[in-house]
């Protein structure tokens, strides 16, 4: 799977929360502002999901883990990017959702900027953890899987996403 394709779905769908509370509480406008943006999330949402079974099918490497921690605090890091439509401003005028596009036009460089790709809050609602591991080669990679924990002396069976970004094997 080309590492460009997988970027471009994890961070598109990184946004579907995002838009779909958007769509919710009208911050584009009523009527087609806000369809547009639940049927934004609505099809990243489908998108993910058909990557993700599409991965599956791909060849896995294994991997031997020399090290793994926790990466979830990136996604809540991330959420906290959430807060934007509840911070009580009126985005109804033009300067207001100007400035609204605006900001959301600068995390999205910041995520692409970053590489942080695997950060996806709808790959936590699936189920998925992020870990940053160490393997016996040296090499650090991220690994998103169903696991709670990864042990040192781990192998694990993974999907390459990109170059350093793996999803473990179901």
């Amino acid at each position: 799977m080309p590492t460009r394709t997988a970027q471009l779905v994890l961070f598109g769908s990184s946004y579907s929360p995002l838009l779909f509370l958007f769509g919710l509480l009208d911050t584009f406008g009523q009527g087609l502002p806000s369809v547009i943006c639940v049927a934004l999330a609505a099809s990243m949402t489908v998108g993910l999901i058909a990557f993700l079974r599409t991965a599956r099918s791909l060849a896995t490497d294994k991997v031997e883990l020399v090290r793994a921690k926790h990466r979830d605090n990136d996604a809540i890091a991330y959420v906290m990017t959430y807060l934007v439509p509840f911070l009580g401003h009126d985005p109804s005028g033009w300067r207001g959702r100007a400035a609204l596009s605006l900001f959301i036009a600068v995390l999205a460089v910041l995520y692409l900027q970053s590489h942080l790709f695997y950060v996806n809050p709808l790959l936590s609602l699936m189920g998925y953890r992020l870990f940053e591991a160490e393997t016996q080669s040296g090499r650090t990679l991220i690994l998103i899987s169903k696991r709670k924990y990864l042990c040192p002396g781990d192998y694990v069976e993974a999907h390459t996403l990109s170059n350093y970004v793996f999803l473990e094997a179901e």
